[in-house]
């Protein structure tokens, strides 16, 4: 990205610093990385209350004072924020994001406007719910399988739970295991954020989860998605459970 050439980034960061980024963001600092295939914003920041290490996000801000009238007022840059605590696994993870989201820009340019519209933290209003629940998930599918799998192949292989403060894992056979629990949850937990955020909605909210699992979560559970995703979770807390009980009892 031109904005993250050698003779703009020192302007940029500057420019990000000035727009608040660190404050809104929780960050400590902020460089450009030098990567293949392309250098990327990291922010320096720490580990989050729930767990947390690392994360893909976007920031909103005027480019044209770098780029001249050409630019936007209201541009979204992809950025990387990393803890201390990250693994190389995480980080690799969250890159994935980073040039998974710079595509999906590429090839819809209204994304980062419909994520600004639509995401479970910009809505407010319960008629637009189904919208919301519609974009979130098919961000989700279409950016988390092959993350989980990259996470996979660098040996990051198990479901991670925590037993009175104990790490309990759950070690998975095979990729697509692994991918099968983390989206299972992933979905389940969205529902519960969105039931939290509209109490009295439930039922909308569990029927705009079935339709558009129905839609985007084909490829990884087959079908009917949403009892797929309800059995999955099932046997993930049986899994889990068996886990607790042997370290318990070792």
């Amino acid at each position: 990205m031109a904005l993250l050439s050698r003779s703009l980034r020192d302007r940029l960061l500057a420019t990000l610093e000035a727009e608040g980024i660190l404050t809104l963001l929780k960050a400590r600092a902020l460089s450009v990385v030098d990567a293949t295939p392309l250098p990327y914003v990291r922010l320096e920041v720490n580990a989050g209350e729930d767990g947390l290490v690392a994360h893909c996000t976007g920031i909103w801000f005027d480019v044209r004072p770098l780029v001249g009238l050409e630019g936007e007022a209201d541009y979204y840059l992809p950025v990387l924020g990393v803890s201390q605590d990250a693994s190389g696994p995480t980080i690799a993870h969250e890159l994935l994001h980073l040039h998974d989201m710079l595509a999906l820009i590429e090839q819809d340019p209204s994304y980062p406007e419909r994520a600004l519209k639509l995401s479970i933290n910009s809505i407010s209003d319960p008629s637009e719910i189904e919208g919301s629940i519609d974009f979130e998930l098919f961000k989700i599918f279409a950016m988390e399988p092959q993350a989980y799998r990259l996470e996979y192949e660098m040996g990051e292989t198990w479901i991670e739970v925590f037993d009175a403060g104990r790490p309990i894992r759950y070690h998975c056979a095979t990729a697509e295991e692994l991918v099968a629990m983390r989206m299972a949850d992933y979905v389940a937990s969205l529902e519960r954020r969105y039931a939290k955020k509209f109490p009295g909605h439930e039922a909308t909210i569990r029927q705009a989860v079935r339709v558009s699992v129905s839609h985007h979560g084909r490829a990884v559970f087959g079908s009917p998605v949403y009892e797929q995703i309800q059995q999955v979770n099932a046997q993930s807390s049986l899994k889990l459970l068996v886990q607790m009980l042997q370290k318990r009892s070792g």
